[in-house]
C-alpha cells in the first residue's frame, strides 16, 4: 500500500509504502504526482516498511523504462528513497542508477534513514510534526 501525504508549505510529496511494493500501485502514485497543481518539487519516498526483494535488475529497468514515461516537469526538483534494509537499500540504489541513465531534469538519491533523506532535500528533520499534510490519499 502507498500512502500520499502532501505538504504544500515544504514544496513536498511524503510516498509511504508498507508491504510489498507492486509495480502498478508504483506507477499509479508516480503519475497521481505529476497530476498536482502545482508538481511538489521535493519527494521522498519511504521504503522503510516496504519490501523490494521480488526485484531483480530486468524488472527494475521495465518500471524505469515506464516511470519515465510518467515524467514532466520538476525542473531542478529532488527525490529522495528512504530503504534501511540492506537488501531494499540495494534495489534502490540500482533502480536510482537506471532512473539517472535517463537525464530526467531532476536528481534522484537513496538513504538509510528519514533524516538523511529530509537533509538532502535540504528540510530539517522535524519538518513533518511541525507541518499538516493537506492531502491524504491511499
Amino acid at each position: 500500500m502507498i500512502k500520499r501525504q502532501v505538504y504544500p508549505e515544504l514544496d513536498l510529496v511524503l510516498h509511504t509504502v508498507t508491504g510489498k511494493l507492486d509495480e502498478n500501485e508504483f506507477l499509479d502514485a508516480a503519475a497521481a504526482l505529476y497530476d498536482l497543481d502545482p508538481v511538489p518539487l521535493k519527494s521522498l519516498w519511504d521504503l522503510s516498511g516496504a519490501s523490494l526483494s521480488q526485484y531483480n535488475l530486468d524488472r527494475l529497468r521495465d518500471l524505469q523504462a515506464r516511470t519515465v514515461g510518467l515524467v514532466h516537469g520538476r525542473e531542478g526538483g529532488r527525490t529522495a528513497v528512504v530503504a534501511p534494509k540492506d537488501v531494499d537499500f540495494g534495489v534502490s540504489r540500482q533502480y536510482v542508477a537506471l532512473i539517472e541513465c535517463a537525464q530526467l531534469p531532476f536528481e534522484h538519491e537513496a538513504f538509510r534513514t528519514v533524516g538523511e533523506a529530509l537533509a538532502w532535500l535540504g528540510l530539517d528533520a522535524g519538518c513533518l510534526d511541525a507541518s499538516a499534510p493537506s492531502k491524504e490519499r491511499f
